[in-house]
């Protein structure tokens, strides 16, 4: 089984706009947890490590990203 879901996101102005396009059926459990994923690994932990320049040790390298 497989589900085609698209997630992204975009700055602004001052906010970030989360944007996900998801099939039907896709269950709104499965389109939630994505969203809660994406936004702590993608948008959150970038802007602490921006922010920062050193974020959990990764000094230069930049965060790690949600993949699958």
């Amino acid at each position: 089984m497989g589900w085609d879901i698209r997630i992204w996101h975009e700055g602004v102005g001052e906010s970030t706009r989360l944007v996900i396009e998801a099939g039907g059926d896709v269950p709104e459990e499965v389109i939630a947890t994505v969203a809660g994923s994406y936004w702590e690994e993608e948008v959150r932990y970038s802007e602490a490590w921006l922010e920062e320049g050193d974020f959990d040790g990764q000094e230069g390298g930049g965060p790690g990203g949600l993949h699958g």
